[in-house]
């Protein structure tokens, strides 16, 4: 009986399209934990990022406080800072559940395409989804379970 050949890939960048990872599967299997940010990594959730990292640049830049805008660079830097000084207890400049929004909408857009230059790598079939390679081995813990607590010494 000859050796198979098997391979372990931990944490894998997204690199085969779905019909290459599914052909891999007998013999590769790839470790994720938990949210690693190499396996998720694809054009699409890059798009997703950089549409919700507009949008807190606009909340900025509405709130005079975009240090890298065109506007009086430090004063703007000044502002930011004040704000960031306020802690948990200050008001956000964009609440959560309108990042949420504006994440859905942006996974929505980034899962169509937009038109312009998307022939080049969207097509119907989803071929811009790009997978970690083979049978995939997700280990997860729900963050800030079975934490045990440090105690500080007397």
């Amino acid at each position: 009986e000859s050796q198979r050949v098997r391979a372990y890939a931990f944490a894998p960048p997204p690199l085969l399209d779905r019909l290459s990872s599914l052909a891999c599967r007998h013999y590769v299997t790839s470790v994720v934990n938990n949210s690693d940010i190499i396996p998720r990594s694809s054009l699409t959730n890059l798009d997703v990022l950089m549409t919700v990292l507009e949008a807190v640049i606009c909340a900025l830049t509405e709130e005079s406080m975009n240090p890298g805008g065109n506007s009086n660079q430090m004063l703007s830097s000044l502002a930011l800072f004040r704000k960031l000084s306020e802690g948990t207890g200050g008001k956000l400049v964009i609440e959560p559940k309108e990042l949420k929004r504006i994440q859905k909408e942006a996974i929505h857009e980034a899962t169509l395409g937009d038109g312009g230059l998307d022939e080049y790598y969207w097509n119907e079939d989803g071929d811009h989804h790009l997978l970690v390679p083979g049978k995939v081995l997700l280990l997860y813990q729900k963050w800030g379970e079975n934490e045990s607590k440090l105690e500080m010494p007397p």
